[in-house]
């Protein structure tokens, strides 16, 4: 059996470790696009229902259009405090914060769809070190063991 002699060395480029303060940045930014994706879609569907009124264009089933199922999560009155602030102030009398089924589904959707493309094009931006492997140690035929 044949032995190696020396040791095969291979050059590790050193990278910088990434500063924290941009792995916050781009964590921010996900949720960014994660929040301001989900008013978008709710936006769009609304615009979508509205021109689906004026000339039908969408399939049977959704004739009267993309139905909307909203679940309220805080629903919450204001007493009156019986004091007159004035008519210039308008009051709110009711905080309501709700979440629609629909806009979460294609939030989700079109959410891996846009981080699969940042992870792409980040990729080929930023490719990762080619790794150095030791050559291929070929047998050499024709000796006995």
């Amino acid at each position: 059996m044949a032995r190696i002699s020396g040791k095969i060395q291979k050059d590790v480029q050193k990278q910088k470790p990434i500063d924290p303060l941009w792995r916050g940045v781009g964590c921010f930014s996900f949720l960014l696009f994660t929040v301001g994706l989900y008013f978008l879609i709710g936006f769009v569907i609304t615009q979508v229902n509205i021109a689906n009124q004026t000339q039908r264009f969408l399939p049977s089933p959704l004739q009267n259009g993309i139905p909307r199922a909203p679940y309220t999560l805080i629903d919450y009155e204001i007493p009156d405090t019986g004091q007159n602030l004035g008519t210039d102030v308008v009051s709110i009398r009711r905080i309501t914060f709700s979440w629609d089924w629909v806009d979460l589904t294609f939030t989700l959707f079109f959410s891996l769809i846009l981080y699969a493309l940042m992870v792409i094009v980040y990729g080929i931006i930023n490719p990762p070190p080619k790794d150095e492997v030791a050559p291929y140690i070929q047998r050499r035929s024709g000796r006995s063991r």
